[in-house]
């Protein structure tokens, strides 16, 4: 096996091993004293395959697009009460609301 496919598929491994982690209910120290590994081991695979989720997720950002929402009232008497939603990604909305 070659080297960069041995490190693919150690990175496969240690991919799996993180997400049974996730799910197992016990902390990091627990977790590696039962899969023989140790938590600097632990913690440095799970963070250089952080390091790799975050540059794919940057690769694929593209630019906000620019929303036009008019003009605000300048003086107090046009002022009334006003309301901005913002649906942002994974269900999070923002409101802004003045009365």
């Amino acid at each position: 096996m070659t080297g960069k496919m041995e490190s693919t598929g150690r990175a496969q491994q240690w991919q799996e091993r993180i997400a049974r982690h996730k799910t197992s209910g016990v902390s990091v120290a627990k977790f590696c004293q039962q899969e023989g590994v140790t938590t600097a081991t632990f913690y440095w695979w799970r963070s250089q395959l952080g390091k790799q989720v975050e540059a794919v997720a940057c690769e694929r950002k593209t630019p906000a697009a620019f929303v036009e929402l008019g003009t605000m009232p300048t003086t107090v008497a046009d002022r009334g009460g006003m309301s901005i939603r913002l649906d942002l990604p994974g269900g999070m909305v923002l409101t802004i609301s003045r009365i």
